[in-house]
């Protein structure tokens, strides 16, 4: 006959409602990081990813709200490229759900979570990990550490709006207290948008700042901008006033005084020349630099400049080059073609020192205002900088924008590991303006609004708590009363009494008395009905176990009752150092006995036994049927001698003894192992039964009808 299970096997079949809701939630999680986001302070949005897995915690059985948690996460990891920050997310699920489990409340799990465990260790990422300031670490940690509180409240509110299966029913979890329901509820209602107005009048004012900071920036390369351009223009100009005077290379020296005076009159230039199209120089102004030339041969043709002179045949502006001779200085060099019959026979060029090209009226107006300049020229190499940037001369530069925590409008750079938020132009000749200012501005502004906006918020949550107590306890007091009265702390007067707050809680008061009344008379009555069935079944258990431990057949014990209790004696022995002894007994010839008589005469042999084994060994020896025809003494507080006695007797009884059966006469006789322990008592019990049972075997095997003995 098959016997049933009592094992049921788990219901895995999902409900369509639950597979629908999974979808939505998984398509949430996974678009809305990306797609649905609020900016808040520069790059830090409020991201509503973990909306859906809150939803789907409350909502959805564990092995379907894991697939909207892993869709949340992967997006968010797409979306801001940090596994720690995914692994934070995965935490606050883990945590939250194993706090919900444990019975609490929903929204102060989210709030332990972000307080004790979410926001430290956001706080170590930036700061430990990645190396952002304290404060800029400590504002980023607590905006996202606001983000994962805002969509637990969002989350509850929905849950509680929306009529969502409650998965955690399933738990049994005990009803919460009506000062936690009205404390959510003013959250929900009170605090939530106290949140979300602080929170839209911070980006505001941020982001407003940060446009004005922008606006300026611009304003100023434009202004810097419009000012080279206008001074290379002029000295484009000059140059090629001069090579369109210029119809001939034959007679250099007649042109001498227009460089001389060109240089004199041109406060940017330090030096004109005129060269041939080979490169080789062959006039300079002032006239000291001709003796120079001379004695060094200069020649162009390496300059990049001047080769683009000759191949444009237009006038150019040259990088940043190195004057000639011993103190040779960073320069730029305005140069034109000279032609002639549409030939061309040469080039003019001015130097101009960089010191002398920028206007340091206006460079300083403009750095006044904790603004920096950059200019460089086509190459990226350095005009002028700032010296705050600590940038030479020179020296390649381009701005590689990189991400700011709190710049979202302006493109922010790194100069020697310092953020700037910057701005740039570019003229014509490709030369570039930056001009920059620390982001301090913006932070300021926002460490300010953000700053407030949490000290409201934790009086607005102060306030909160204040008032739902008070709201609750004037609701609840009745209630308790009620509780009281149950639990016999108060009288059914104090009750009536304290129920007048309304004409319901009167009712309900006197209904409950009554109902109370009825119940305490039931429960007498159940109370002896218990009573009376306690005692039967206490009985019952202790029958129950004694038929466990005895064999029915001989009232003796049971190997497994013998077992257990002769481990516990020979510990016994063992601890007070006293000898014991194992004998097993069994009927020879047994078998035979059945075949020729019958089972029920073996069991009158077996039961006859048993008989003299009891009024051999008194009550303080084990006495127990081992199995079939075979028995097993554990004989204690006796010498070998008295043992061997014992068991010499027992076989002198059975072998002299007859039992009548069916007018028949049965007469057998048992062998005997006995296994006495005096110097190794500590041997284990299994090896102590099988040393007994050696010797039985060579009882049987020497003849039987006799008692093998050995000392141990």
């Amino acid at each position: 006959m098959l016997q049933t299970s009592n094992y049921t096997t788990p219901n895995l079949k999902i409900k369509t409602s639950d597979f629908t809701l999974t979808l939505f939630l998984i398509f949430g999680a996974f678009f809305t990081p990306t797609y649905l986001n609020l900016p808040l302070y520069g790059q830090i949005s409020l991201y509503f990813g973990s909306l859906f897995t809150f939803i789907a915690l409350l909502t959805l059985p564990k092995r379907l709200s894991i697939f909207v948690l892993i869709s949340n996460v992967i997006a968010m990891h797409f979306q801001i490229a940090s596994s720690l920050m995914a692994l934070i997310l995965v935490a606050e699920y883990l945590t939250v759900m194993y706090l919900i489990k444990r019975h609490v409340n929903p929204l102060i799990s989210v709030s332990l979570f972000w307080s004790l465990f979410g926001f430290p260790a956001i706080l170590a990422i930036f700061y430990l990990l990645a190396g952002d300031p304290l404060t800029n670490a400590l504002f980023t940690s607590l905006t996202v550490a606001l983000n994962g509180f805002v969509c637990g409240v969002f989350a509850l509110m929905i849950y509680r709006l929306i009529p969502l299966n409650n998965h955690f029913k399933r738990t049994k979890s005990p009803p919460r207290k009506y000062a936690a329901v009205v404390l959510e509820l003013c959250i929900i209602v009170v605090l939530m948008p106290t949140i979300l107005v602080a929170l839209f009048f911070t980006w505001y004012s941020t982001s407003d700042t940060e446009s004005k900071v922008g606006n300026e920036l611009d304003i100023y390369a434009l202004q810097l901008q419009n000012n080279i351009s206008q001074r290379l223009n002029h000295n484009l100009n000059t140059v090629l006033s001069v090579a369109e005077t210029i119809d001939s290379l034959d007679n250099i020296q007649a042109y001498s005084d227009i460089l001389n005076a060109v240089v004199n009159s041109n406060q940017d230039f330090e030096s004109m020349l005129i060269a041939e199209v080979d490169g080789s120089v062959k006039l300079a102004g002032p006239t000291i630099y001709n003796d120079f030339i001379k004695e060094n041969k200069i020649n162009l043709t390496k300059r990049k400049y001047f080769k683009n002179t000759i191949e444009r045949r237009q006038p150019v502006v040259s990088e940043i080059v190195k004057s000639f001779g011993d103190n040779s200085r960073a320069i730029i060099a305005t140069t034109a073609p000279i032609i002639v019959d549409d030939k061309i026979i040469g080039v003019t060029q001015g130097a101009i020192w960089l010191k002398d090209l920028i206007d340091i009226e206006t460079l300083s107006s403009i750095e006044e205002n904790d603004v920096q300049i950059i200019i460089s020229d086509q190459n990226g190499s350095v005009i002028y900088a700032s010296e705050a940037l600590n940038l030479d001369d020179g020296e390649r530069f381009s701005a590689n924008a990189s991400f700011h925590p709190f710049v979202r409008l302006s493109p922010v750079t790194n100069i020697n590991n310092i953020p700037y938020m910057f701005e740039v132009k570019s003229n014509k000749h490709n030369w570039q303006v930056y001009t920059l200012a620390s982001p301090r501005k913006v932070i300021q502004g926002i460490l300010d609004y953000f700053f407030a906006s949490i000290l409201i918020l934790l009086l607005s949550f102060c306030l909160v708590i204040v008032f739902s107590r008070r709201l609750s306890a004037s609701i609840t007091k009745p209630l308790v009363n009620l509780e009281s009265f149950v639990a016999g702390k108060i009288s059914e007067e104090a009750l009536i009494y304290e129920s007048k707050v309304s004409q319901e809680m009167v009712n309900v008061s006197q209904n409950l008395i009554e109902s109370y009344q009825l119940s305490q008379a039931f429960n007498q009555r159940l109370k002896e009905q218990v009573a009376e069935q306690t005692a039967k079944l206490t009985n019952l258990n202790d029958q129950l176990y004694l038929n466990s431990r005895i064999d029915s057949l001989t009232n003796l014990l049971n190997r497994g009752a013998f077992d257990q209790d002769a481990q516990v004696l020979k510990q016994k022995c063992v601890a007070e150092d006293t000898s014991y002894a194992i004998a097993i007994i069994d009927i020879d010839h047994f078998k035979k006995i059945n075949d020729q008589h019958g089972h029920t005469a073996g069991d009158r042999c077996i039961k006859h036994v048993a008989n003299r084994l009891t009024q051999v060994f008194d009550n303080s020896n084990l006495i127990a049927r081992y199995g079939g025809e075979e028995y097993v003494v554990m004989i204690t507080n006796a010498s070998l001698e008295e043992c061997v006695s014992s068991c010499e007797l027992l076989r002198s009884l059975i072998q002299n003894d007859s039992i009548i059966y069916e007018q028949e006469t049965i007469m057998f006789t048992i062998s005997v192992g006995l296994a006495f322990y005096k110097q190794n008592k500590e041997i284990e019990y299994e090896k102590s039964i099988t040393n007994a049972d050696d010797m039985l075997y060579k009882s049987k095997t020497s003849g039987r009808n006799q008692v093998s003995t050995i000392k141990l």
